[in-house]
């Protein structure tokens, strides 16, 4: 704290070798505690798509195109999972802001535009046929 005081009234700040360590060993806490904040909320996301893309391809090798459409089930599973891991974890946070909430609707928003512009586009082009739906991908 001392380090702290001398950096804003602008005097030189003279460390012992006691205090860098200590200061050290707070900045290497908080990044291992960052990383477990990380991992922990990321993982569920990599096991529920994991483990859907390998059904999902599963099911196209074995059953050609009737698996297409399974794998079509198996990503609204998906989407469902994610958005109801995401509203957990969102509860379980620490309280954010109004700007972080203001920011996260903003991107929810954005991604309801872009499904709904491609669910449209998909409307409009009259055929669901496999070429032209992995072109408009």
């Amino acid at each position: 704290m001392r380090l702290l005081e001398g950096a804003i009234m602008g005097e030189a700040a003279n460390v012992t070798n006691e205090e860098a360590k200590e200061s050290l060993d707070v900045i290497k806490d908080t990044m291992a505690r960052c990383r477990k904040g990380i991992a922990a909320t990321g993982s569920p996301y990599l096991i529920i798509w994991g483990a859907i893309w390998i059904a999902g391809f599963t099911a196209v090798h074995f059953w050609g195109e009737p698996g297409g459409w399974i794998f079509t089930g198996l990503d609204v599973v998906g989407i469902i999972l994610s958005v109801a891991v995401g509203v957990y974890y969102g509860r379980s946070a620490p309280v954010r802001s109004a700007v972080d909430k203001k920011m996260l609707r903003r991107i929810m928003w954005f991604w309801i535009a872009v499904f709904g512009y491609i669910g449209l586009l998909l409307v409009l082009m009259g055929s669901h046929e496999q070429l032209k739906c992995t072109a408009l991908v």
